[in-house]
């Protein structure tokens, strides 16, 4: 195979892998502010922007290196997350899809190598009964064989005819659903990493729901499939536009690994509109020096800022570290009255994301996932459409400083107005 073949298999392969929702989130290299640990504990880190490069640079040379990589990659992941990790059985998939892909490829271009791939040079009546097999029995797909010969389909079944040949009637429909042994032990592997419901688990494997919830009655009563995702929460209101108002909070991280012993404290931001979590930290004190910090964090990280900030009564958000550096950033910051939860209760909710994982090391994925990948019902529901976090906030219509001076910019779906949330 020489090196533009190559290029050329490994870029539809890599495209194939990343082209699945979950696996992006492997996409990115890892915020060293975000995991601290990580580039301690990984000697060598690679992502699959590493990997795309080299793709692109044409230096792989060989298959083999390639497959070094994606397992350099299932490696690094089993170290910095644990094998009982969610992190690590998402790219355990892609190892075995990539090994999956690049076999059948193979197998596809050997049944091929031995043609001109100028199929309009080939004049030997036994190839081309060859070539007619191949598609009778579709031992190889016809989109493969045409970008074999570098034609289209149409161009391809024009050829056929031309040689004196009927074109064969492929079979087309839907494949019977079949659940193998396979299916099953996937979805029993996830859901002992994190008790995710048959939406998000639909979502995460590409499966549809209906044969998730064919799966889920197998597994049960082993494991109970968790509800709390399926259910659609009426907001009292919600911002119109993106960056005009944010919720947050810390959450207790206690009890898992790795903070079976100390525990520790996750503060995030989610935006009101797109429920989009924009920034998260983990820090080991529960103070005003924690939070302040996270919050310049975020600003300069993401060049974003909200209008206003909901936040609760508690010492490190009242403090005077972290309300300056509200003031700096000229950030209006709003009070929950005491001992009412639901008044932040976006970030509320949202802590059940959290607390779905079985440990807190897949907490950077399920972030992830949350905002790239999951469709978020309320969204749905608000805005008749199907949309993840990360795409309401990247196309919703912004928060204008200028243009919005002086506005209400928060939906009350029951106009009981009682005060500016």
């Amino acid at each position: 195979m020489n090196d533009n073949d190559l290029y050329l298999l490994l870029n539809e392969i890599f495209n194939n892998l990343i082209s699945k929702p979950s696996y992006k989130v492997f996409y990115l290299p890892v915020n060293p502010i975000q995991e601290p640990t990580y580039y301690l504990t990984i000697q060598t880190p690679i992502f699959l922007i590493n990997i795309e490069n080299k793709i692109k640079d044409k230096q792989y040379k060989t298959i083999t290196e390639f497959k070094d990589d994606i397992n350099l990659l299932v490696n690094n992941t089993r170290i910095a997350y644990g094998e009982d990790s969610l992190s690590y059985k998402i790219v355990q998939k892609i190892h075995y899809d990539m090994e999956k892909k690049v076999q059948k490829k193979l197998i596809f271009e050997e049944k091929l190598i031995t043609f001109n791939r100028n199929i309009e040079f080939i004049k030997d009546s036994n190839e081309r009964n060859q070539i007619l097999k191949l598609i009778q029995t579709q031992t190889v797909p016809l989109k493969i064989i045409a970008k074999y010969f570098g034609v289209g389909e149409p161009k391809l079944k024009k050829i056929i005819k031309e040689w004196g040949f009927e074109f064969p009637k492929l079979k087309k429909g839907q494949k019977e659903m079949i659940i193998t042994e396979d299916d099953i032990n996937k979805i029993s592997e996830i859901l002992t990493a994190a008790n995710l419901g048959q939406k998000r688990l639909s979502q995460l494997t590409l499966n549809s729901e209906h044969k998730i919830r064919k799966i889920m009655k197998i597994l049960q009563p082993v494991i109970k499939e968790n509800e709390n995702e399926e259910k659609v929460h009426d907001n009292q209101f919600h911002a119109v536009k993106v960056n005009y108002c944010w919720h947050t909070d810390l959450h207790y991280l206690k009890s898992k690994p790795p903070y079976n012993e100390n525990t520790h404290y996750l503060i995030a931001y989610i935006d009101d509109c797109s429920r989009y979590i924009v920034y998260w930290e983990i820090g080991e004190f529960k103070d005003q020096d924690f939070t302040a910090q996270s919050l310049d964090n975020c600003i300069r990280l993401t060049n974003q800022k909200p209008h206003m900030l909901v936040t609760d009564n508690g010492k490190e958000f009242t403090g005077q570290k972290f309300t300056e550096v509200v003031a700096n950033y000229n950030i209006n910051q709003h009070f929950i009255k005491p001992r009412t939860p639901e008044e932040n209760g976006k970030i509320e909710r949202w802590w059940r994301n959290i607390e779905c994982l079985k440990n807190y090391f897949d907490i950077p994925l399920i972030i992830r996932l949350y905002n790239d990948v999951f469709v978020h019902s309320s969204l749905k529901k608000e805005y008749n459409a199907r949309m993840t976090p990360c795409y309401a906030f990247t196309n919703l219509p912004k928060f204008d400083p200028e243009i919005d001076k002086g506005k209400d910019l928060i939906y009350y779906k029951n106009s009981k107005k009682e005060q500016n949330a």
